[in-house]
């Protein structure tokens, strides 16, 4: 019977980690919608003033952002490939010094205009018509890794935030637990110091 009472509380206990786990997903979906920090900074100080913090949700929080991060920088890199796949395919040119993939996180900087300029040097006619649709098209993926350079941003000082934290919170706990063993060392008669 102590066994079912354990793994009814150990389920109700694995259940509320993950609401609250999915409350922080849909907080960080808030903050990248808002680009601002404080509604998932806010839970996790909410989370924080528990006694004890738990670690293991602010872990669990911190491995989502890690996901979105990875999953951000992903569709980071292939906003810009795209657009060096394009150049390669309809006019044969190879624009990656316009936009190197080690400074992705200078993309979004892009001046659409100096490209076009570079494909007409190189010798591409390009009709009026099609100038404008690559400008339109060049000027979009710069907006979209903007906003995909801002949410990364974003993430990282979310990630690293809780990391933090959990390094704090684990280290406040280390000590905690050396002061209570040592307390237990000089209070035990049998101890020879």
């Amino acid at each position: 019977m102590f066994e079912t009472t354990t793994t009814h509380t150990d389920l109700l206990s694995m259940l509320e980690l993950n609401h609250l786990r999915l409350e922080a997903i849909n907080l960080y979906d808030r903050c990248l919608a808002e680009g601002n920090l404080l509604p998932l900074e806010r839970f996790i100080e909410q989370q924080l003033a528990y006694d004890p913090p738990q670690i293991q949700l602010l872990t669990d929080i911190a491995n989502d952002l890690q996901q979105r991060l990875l999953t951000l920088k992903a569709y980071h890199f292939d906003i810009r490939q795209k657009i060096v796949v394009m150049f390669e395919e309809m006019y044969r040119l190879d624009v990656t010094h316009l936009m190197p993939a080690d400074r992705l996180d200078d993309y979004h900087l892009l001046h659409p205009e100096r490209v076009l300029m570079y494909v007409i040097e190189q010798g591409v006619s390009i009709e009026e018509d099609e100038r404008m649709v690559l400008l339109e098209v060049l000027r979009a993926s710069r907006e979209t890794a903007r906003r995909l350079y801002e949410d990364v941003l974003l993430t990282e000082k979310l990630h690293d935030m809780i990391l933090d934290w959990i390094y704090a919170l684990t280290v406040n706990s280390a000590r905690a637990g050396w002061q209570i063993f040592e307390w237990s060392m000089k209070s035990d008669p049998k101890h020879i110091h």
